[in-house]
């Protein structure tokens, strides 16, 4: 399966209130599901599951700030089936998110496969 999303927003090195993080999280959700239809009933979340993400971005990031602007969008993916869960016993990562800069149209790729244990 792959999906093409909004880029989440930026909360690496953020210094903000809990609720104020949370109030930008449910936002993000919203547009996802505004532009997402759930998965059709008789899916299944895989679950493990194989995960490649390209990360189309306005500068490139650090590693470690690539995902953690990630988390929003895979607790969107496991609230809604996509996923099971993103635990590393659930979610195998291809890798580091790949970034590319396109500041035209700032947005994430990503490829899940289902994989047997």
């Amino acid at each position: 399966m792959i999906l093409t999303v909004p880029l989440p927003p930026n909360a690496a090195n953020a210094r903000r209130h809990w609720r104020v993080a949370l109030k930008e999280k449910k936002a993000y959700w919203e547009r996802l599901a505004l532009m997402k239809r759930p998965p059709p009933d008789c899916y299944l979340p895989p679950l493990v599951a194989h995960i490649s993400v390209t990360m189309y971005v306005h500068n490139i990031m650090d590693p470690d700030n690539a995902m953690a602007r990630l988390k929003p969008l895979l607790d969107w993916l496991v609230a809604w089936d996509y996923i099971a869960d993103d635990s590393p016993k659930a979610l195998k990562w291809a890798g580091l998110p790949e970034q590319v800069i396109d500041r035209k149209n700032p947005r994430v790729v990503l490829e899940i496969k289902s994989i047997a244990e």
